[in-house]
């Protein structure tokens, strides 16, 4: 095989294998974490535990309670007597039962049988979420922004009218059985029989994916959606690629060790990179939640599912750049290795001052490729490098 042509081989072998390795690192991250129930269901406890996902959750589910029952009815037939022509005291009769009732709703997110519930609707949406990103197919799970998953509240609007009862009101409304597993519609129906009232096909339903937000979001976050989408389908052929490419790579190589070093180095860079745009993803996305309860949620999720990834790219990390001192150690220290070092410093440099953007990654390319003949240019003149001469 003529040398020019090992040469180029090796090149586009290493581009792919370090590729390969990225996306394979993302595909067995995603594979092991996002389908995880356990993880999902320990994760609506920590959400449950920050005040303004409580405090909202419980309003949401206060409000629902007032439009599901027949609380004004209520509210009115209490003004009578001598307060029967105050009927301007109605709405705030009504508003204060809701305002107690968010309340003591609130204080019943705490409670171990009610965060239960609260997870039980949690992993049901997740599964929701995992169908759209997974699909009937690959392009399908490449489009995941097409849909909308709802999470289930209309157990804790049974428990809302239970808390209501306690208090006197609405004796005579037999509130059905709403397990947090069971079908929306049917419970809605069931609701509405028992309280009189027509509720609407989405009563009771909280959107926490919605197409429109999605559309509307970066392009980062989309494109870790659609990363995800294939991480969950190609994890362990990805890694397989990324075993073979390398091999080939090396097996090709005319100087294997200078071609080892080179792939550390860009499995280093691509790691650093990678955890880069984790951080952005994680501060980009709760921008698709609406309110403080939905971004505090968005950041708790997305927090805790991010936290493994990063240390899995860390220990990559760690892991290449010992391989590129064992590779600087067996090749004796060069001088061409060192710039190659320099030079992918300098790209990462770039990059991390302008941000992850494709062009500061093209201009991080270019620094890098830049930064060796500079340096070189730099060592061989002497008037740069030596003081001028003085005459006597």
């Amino acid at each position: 095989m003529p040398a020019y042509v090992r040469t180029i081989g090796t090149w586009v072998l290493g581009t792919l294998a370090v590729a390969a390795l990225a996306a394979a690192t993302v595909g067995v991250w995603v594979r092991f974490t996002v389908p995880d129930s356990d993880r999902f269901g320990a994760i609506s406890t920590d959400l449950l535990d920050d005040p303004a996902v409580r405090a909202e959750l419980a309003d949401r589910v206060a409000a629902a309670v007032m439009a599901a029952g027949p609380v004004e009815e209520v509210a009115a037939a209490l003004v009578d007597g001598p307060l029967e022509r105050s009927s301007g005291l109605v709405p705030i009769l009504g508003s204060t039962i809701e305002s107690a009732l968010s309340t003591r709703l609130e204080a019943l997110l705490g409670d171990d049988r009610v965060q239960a519930i609260v997870g039980a609707a949690v992993l049901k949406a997740h599964e929701a979420v995992m169908a759209l990103l997974r699909g009937d197919g690959l392009l399908d799970g490449l489009t995941v922004a097409e849909g909308q998953v709802r999470l289930n509240l209309l157990p804790l609007v049974g428990l809302g009218i239970g808390e209501l009862q306690e208090l006197g009101l609405l004796r005579d409304v037999d509130v059905p059985e709403l397990a947090p597993g069971g079908d929306p519609a049917t419970q809605i129906a069931e609701l509405s029989a028992a309280t009189g009232r027509d509720l609407p096909p989405d009563f009771g339903q909280l959107v926490v994916y919605e197409s429109d937000r999605v559309d509307a979001a970066t392009a980062s976050l989309q494109q870790a959606q659609r990363a995800a989408a294939v991480g969950v389908r190609a994890a362990w052929l990805l890694v397989l690629l990324a075993v073979v490419l390398t091999g080939a790579c090396v097996a090709v190589a005319r100087d294997r060790w200078r071609t080892l070093l080179a792939l550390a180095l860009g499995v280093a860079a691509t790691m650093i990179v990678l955890r880069a745009i984790v951080h952005r993803v994680a501060d980009e996305a709760p921008s698709l939640a609406a309110g403080p309860a939905g971004v505090a949620a968005a950041s708790i999720v997305i927090g805790s599912l991010g936290e493994s990834l990063l240390r899995i790219a860390a220990v990559i990390t760690l892991l290449a750049a010992a391989g590129v001192l064992v590779s600087l150690r067996r090749r004796g220290w060069r001088r061409s290795d060192l710039e190659l070092v320099v030079a992918v410093a300098v790209g990462l440099g770039v990059i991390t001052l302008f941000g992850i953007t494709l062009g500061s990654i093209v201009l991080g390319l270019v620094s890098a490729v830049a930064s060796v003949p500079l340096g070189r240019t730099v060592r061989s003149s002497p008037e740069l490098i030596s003081p001028p001469a003085t005459s006597r």
